[in-house]
């Protein structure tokens, strides 16, 4: 009796019962593919967008801070005033005064003209993570004066006003492109991004306005502030 319940037992373990088929047919592998691809394309220009408009936050917060930074080393004296980008008027006038226009390639081998940022180490006019610093100031009592010691210690000594503008450091006038440069950052990540120019590397990042002023006087202070504020 015992030999018969070991092979009865014996050949339920070798022979299981057979099962009906389980798992995704080739269809449903198929749709499934075809939902999964559906929602990556429905996902993937807004995840673009995102991370563009991201990159480009942190781009204009990087030359907030490198334009923060160089008026600080101005009001401080650590650095000398701008020479030859000077208007010829006490306020800085409209843009469309030549002493506004944009920067040229032959900003960057002069340094009274144009200030490179070196943001990461690697200076390079290829690297968009750095940056050029474009200064601006309005004229004093000694701007006609042939000495350029003269002018800078009159700068320090009775203020200016200041206009900067901060490009990328791979803007393509910085690198021997047929790009034109522009004078007004673009507001959002759509406007101008293929406009005439070249773009977003063409226009400046960040555009400052503000007085540096050294005299206690408020007559000095009085000729660099627009008349034309109300």
């Amino acid at each position: 009796m015992m030999k018969h319940v070991q092979t009865y037992l014996s050949g339920r373990l070798k022979s299981p019962s057979s099962k009906p088929d389980s798992g995704f047919t080739i269809i449903e592998s198929l749709m499934a593919i075809v939902v999964l691809t559906v929602l990556l394309i429905a996902i993937a220009p807004p995840m673009a967008i995102s991370v563009a408009s991201r990159v480009r936050a942190r781009q204009v917060e990087l030359a907030t801070q490198a334009g923060q930074g160089y008026i600080d080393s101005l009001r401080s004296g650590a650095i000398s005033p701008p020479d030859k980008a000077r208007c010829a008027t006490d306020t800085l006038p409209d843009s469309g005064d030549p002493c506004l226009a944009p920067p040229t390639a032959a900003l960057l081998t002069d340094s009274d003209q144009g200030t490179l940022i070196n943001a990461n180490g690697n200076i390079s006019f290829t690297d968009p993570q750095d940056f050029v610093i474009q200064a601006i100031r309005t004229r004093t009592s000694a701007d006609t004066n042939t000495d350029a010691v003269a002018r800078g210690e009159a700068a320090r000594r009775e203020g200016y006003g200041l206009l900067i503008r901060v490009y990328r450091g791979d803007a393509d006038v910085f690198r021997g492109g047929s790009g034109t440069p522009n004078t007004t950052p673009v507001a959002n990540l759509f406007t101008g991004a293929t406009a005439k120019g070249g773009g977003f590397r063409n226009r400046p990042l960040i555009v400052l306005k503000t007085d540096i002023g050294t005299r206690s006087t408020s007559s000095n202070i009085q000729q660099r502030v627009p008349t034309n504020l109300y």
